[in-house]
């Protein structure tokens, strides 16, 4: 299997799975941490329901068997472990080389 280099992914980040809507309010799974790269980038993209949306950040994220789902939550993390943003996923595509699954791409 193919990865994407770690020197290219250097920001940490969590990840809780959207696990679908509770009574009160939505319901995430427990968080999974990430090597990634993360980018403020402002994009037209379509959400799992096809409609247009404005993403204002772009991720790389390393690829751990398993895939990021819509609706995700995101907390970008430094060094110390402060919060530095969080986001709400729009959608997280893997990314192939060779056949094989090399890395996400989150736009959040």
């Amino acid at each position: 299997m193919m990865k994407i280099p770690p020197f290219l992914l250097p920001h940490k980040a969590t990840v809780e799975p959207y696990l679908g809507d509770g009574a009160y309010g939505p319901q995430y799974g427990p968080g999974v941490d990430y090597k990634c790269r993360i980018e403020y980038n402002r994009q037209l993209v379509r959400d799992t329901e096809g409609r247009e949306v404005t993403s204002n950040t772009q991720g790389t994220f390393e690829y751990k068997g398993e895939k990021i789902p819509p609706e995700s939550k995101v907390t970008w993390i430094d060094e110390n472990n402060q919060v530095i943003d969080e986001f709400i996923v729009i959608s997280a595509p893997p990314q192939t080389a060779l056949k094989n699954v090399s890395h996400i791409e989150v736009r959040m």
